[in-house]
Formats: C-alpha cells, sequence, structure tokens
C-alpha cells in the first residue's frame, strides 16, 4: 500500500464524530502504512484491554482474545507516531486473508471515532468503485494522546516471522552450480525465496506474533541484562523442510548455554529448561510404528564420557546422505581442534597463544575434554557407525540415506514446538523455545511437562518421547 497517489481535490475534510476539521493536504501526505506487527508496552497492553472492554465488549462474541490482540495493534499503529496519519484501505477485499478481519476493522474505526479517540479523512475510490485512489487516513485525537500519555508502541515490522530460504548453493538458470570435481559450489549464506502467502502461513504470522506478543511485554533477562526474545520460523528450499524457530536479533537467548540459560529469570523469577530425549530418532521409530524405550545413543556403547560423541555420529547419519559426509562430520568433531580458518590459524594455536577470549577458551577446553574422552577409549568411527547400524534396524533405511531425512524431521519437531509455545502464549505465559527444549518459569514445570508429552502424542501416532 503506497502513499503517493496524486489527490483528486484541494481541501480535505476529516471527521471527529459529527465535528468537522479540516486536514493539511501536506500532513495526510505523510501517511504511515498500517503495520500488522505493531505492538504496545505493557503497560499500555494492559490500556487497551481496558479500552477494548469499555467500547467493544458487546460487539464481539466469539474469539475475544484474538480480537483484544488486533485492536491492540490497531492502537499501537496510532500511537507509534501520534503526528502522523495511519493509511486505512477500506476495501473488504483487501483484508481478506490479512492477521486482522475486515469487521474487527471496522469495528475498532467505527467505535474509536465516534467515542472521540481518533480523526478520519475519507478515501475516494476509481472507476471501478473498488480499486483505492488513495486511502482512508485515521490518526490519533487528543483524547487519545492523553489516554495513553507516556505508552511506548513498536512498529515491529523488524524482521520477517516467516523466512523461506535456499540452501547454502549457488544457482545458474534454475539448476546447482558444480565445481571442476562435480560438487556442489556452495554460497556463504542462503538466501531468501518470495512465496505466496496461504491460509498456512497466515496461520503461521499470527502463532508467532502471539508468542512474540507475550514474551516481549515481559521481563526477560540473564544476568541483569534484557534478552531479545523474539522469534521467526526459517524453511529451507521449501515448507515440508527445516521450519524451526529461531530467535532474531543480538543478545538473543538461544545464543547461550544450558548452564548460561538457567540463570535466566522471567519477571523476576526463576526458569526451567526441559527437553525431549533422542527426539529424532524417537520420531524415525514413530514413523515405523514402534516405541522405542532405550536411550538411543548409548545402545552401542554405555560409557557416559561419550555419549556426547555418540550423539553427533548417530544425528551425522540422520543428516547427511551417505556414510562418507557422515564419518567427515564425526572427523570434525574429533579433530575440531587442529582445523583451520580462513587466516590458516587453528584452534589449538589460538589458545596457545591466548588469542581466544576468556569464553571462547572456556568453550574450547570443554569440547577438547570431551575429544580427549572418546580418542583414549581407541574406538574407530566406522566401527561405530556399523554398530549403529545394526542396533538401529528398523530404522536404517532412514540412516546415511538421503532423502532430507534430517529436514523433515527438523520440521516436525518445529510444528511440536509451536504447538507448546501456542499453548502457553494463549495463557498470556511467556515461553523461550530451543529448537527440542523449552525455558518457562520454574512454577510451570509440571504443565510444561504435560503439554510437551501432548504435542509429541498428536505428531508421533501417539507414541511417547521422555522429557528431561
Amino acid at each position: 500500500m503506497g502513499y503517493s497517489e496524486k489527490f483528486c481535490w484541494d481541501t480535505i475534510v476529516g471527521t471527529v464524530g459529527s465535528q468537522v476539521k479540516t486536514a493539511d493536504k501536506k500532513f495526510l501526505e505523510k501517511a504511515r502504512e498500517f503495520k500488522f506487527n505493531a505492538s504496545l508496552d505493557k503497560s499500555g497492553k494492559k490500556k487497551a484491554l481496558v479500552l477494548f472492554s469499555d467500547l467493544l465488549s458487546d460487539q464481539f462474541k466469539y474469539k475475544i482474545q484474538q480480537k483484544e490482540n488486533g485492536f491492540e495493534t490497531f492502537l499501537a499503529n496510532l500511537i507509534y507516531d501520534t503526528e502522523t496519519p495511519v493509511g486505512l484501505n477500506l476495501n473488504k477485499n483487501w483484508w481478506s486473508g490479512k492477521e486482522i478481519g475486515y469487521a474487527a476493522i471496522k469495528e475498532f474505526k467505527e467505535s474509536l471515532e465516534k467515542n472521540g479517540y481518533i480523526e478520519r479523512s475519507n478515501g475516494c475510490y476509481g472507476r471501478d468503485g473498488v480499486t483505492p485512489s488513495f486511502i482512508t487516513r485515521i490518526w490519533s485525537s487528543q483524547k487519545l494522546k492523553e489516554a495513553f500519555k507516556n505508552i511506548s508502541a513498536r512498529s515491529c515490522d523488524i524482521f520477517d516471522l516467516v523466512e523461506l530460504k535456499t540452501r547454502k548453493q549457488r544457482y545458474k538458470n534454475g539448476k546447482i552450480k558444480k565445481d571442476k570435481t562435480g560438487n556442489d559450489l556452495l554460497l556463504k549464506k542462503s538466501r531468501k525465496i518470495p512465496f505466496k502467502e496461504t491460509r498456512e502461513t497466515m496461520k503461521l504470522r499470527r502463532t508467532l506474533k502471539e508468542i512474540n506478543r507475550v514474551n516481549e511485554n515481559t521481563e526477560i533477562t540473564l544476568d541483569g541484562v534484557s534478552l531479545n526474545v523474539l522469534v521467526k520460523a526459517v524453511y529451507s528450499e521449501s515448507f515440508n523442510y527445516h521450519g524451526r524457530l529461531y530467535a532474531n536479533g543480538t543478545n538473543q537467548f538461544q545464543q547461550f548455554s544450558k548452564e548460561e540459560r538457567s540463570r535466566i529469570l522471567i519477571d523476576g523469577e526463576p526458569v526451567v529448561e526441559l527437553d525431549y530425549s533422542g527426539l529424532h530418532p524417537r520420531l524415525l521409530y514413530a514413523q515405523e510404528s514402534i516405541q522405542f524405550n532405550k536411550d538411543p545413543y548409548t545402545v552401542v556403547n554405555d560409557n557416559p564420557e561419550i555419549r556426547p560423541f555418540l550423539k553427533i555420529m548417530l544425528l551425522a547419519m540422520i543428516n547427511n546422505e551417505n556414510i562418507n559426509s557422515a564419518q567427515s562430520a564425526c572427523n570434525a568433531w574429533l579433530n575440531f581442534d587442529h582445523i583451520k580458518d580462513k587466516k590458516g590459524m587453528s584452534a589449538i594455536k589460538k589458545y596457545q597463544k591466548k588469542m581466544m577470549t576468556e569464553k571462547g577458551m572456556e568453550k574450547f577446553k570443554k569440547q577438547y575434554r570431551k575429544a580427549i574422552a572418546v580418542k583414549k577409549t581407541g574406538i574407530t568411527i566406522p566401527g561405530l557407525m556399523e554398530k549403529f547400524l545394526q542396533a538401529h534396524e528398523p530404522i536404517r533405511k532412514y540412516l546415511c540415506t538421503g532423502n532430507k531425512t534430517g529436514m523433515k524431521l527438523m520440521n516436525k519437531d518445529a510444528k511440536i514446538a509451536l504447538d507448546v509455545c501456542k499453548h502457553f502464549a494463549k495463557q498470556n505465559i511467556p515461553i523461550l523455545p530451543i529448537h527440542d527444549s523449552f525455558i518457562v518459569q520454574a512454577k510451570y514445570e509440571q504443565e510444561l511437562r504435560e503439554v510437551m508429552d501432548k504435542m509429541y502424542k498428536k505428531h508421533a501416532n501417539n507414541y511417547t518421547c521422555p522429557i528431561k
């Protein structure tokens, strides 16, 4: 929706109830686009709920919380900048498939205008009577400014809530480019792919917006520092692959270790983090109508010191297309300290020359101890992989066989995570997803456990998965 249209009149009239006000043409030309991601701060949200109850409690009988959220969005668009108008397309067809329906928007506008909270300048239409030649403008009245004084609003159009990306590959004429040896040429970064909005993507946006709204209106800190708690869903190549929830921006909660995350406070209260144990292997067994109750990683070796490596290996076998690439991933994990960066400097050299940060050195030592523990056992990667193939015979067809098994499993665990988060967001309870684990206030631990169990069963043919 653009606002560079030529006006078809010289003097524009806006109305406030029964009063008439002359609006300046230049003022109306400054109109901002309506943002569906706009939101109010915590105090503003409370005031919006009170105003909704006063003005609109009799207008809506169904999906009240959805209407309340839509009303907050409507107000946030006005309060974000009270000195410029907001463009409001009143063509009913334009609102089809949008996060707020036309009927709700119409009620919001008429009720606020009737009670003197907004001023309006009508739009006019083209010759077909449908296409707007310019858009109706609305803006905050003095009454609304006073009612929401000292309230801040965000136009949260910071990032796209749903992203579809390419793999990190170079394309030419629709085909993946190859190097001289026939291998795929990789990009440093994947690229976004434009996609057509559907009912499913719009529903996903609404759910993500609801989760972000609750989290954003909550004080969530780590060691006294506020965290970025907004999330988005990222898919790869199609909406059948990947789709996990990723925190956006800097200082986001997913970048910290589990130990660090345990120190997060939500509204000043301690938290608990629960995760699914062996999620992807168990989902594969569920696809084969088998309830798998053992630890999928230690079935080949019960030494607890090497379990992290066993997990890396089995997941590499699930995610890689063949044995060789899976072995390469395992070798990289075992010998990470000798891997060189672009400047030819290995991790071990950086550590020895003290070129790492204090946090980086701690991380290096922790990983180094894990790798040494595995090497001391004398096990071989090919031999261990063969044991995995034998131990997991019922799901062997999924291991090192391509078909993007790992991407499909991520798509399924993303749906589970979305349902878990949606449950809590509907109750205005903040929740932080870390792929297959979730952080909530400690007082909700039992509820989180029950919801995680319920949502896993929903997506795994009623089979169960341990939650730790």
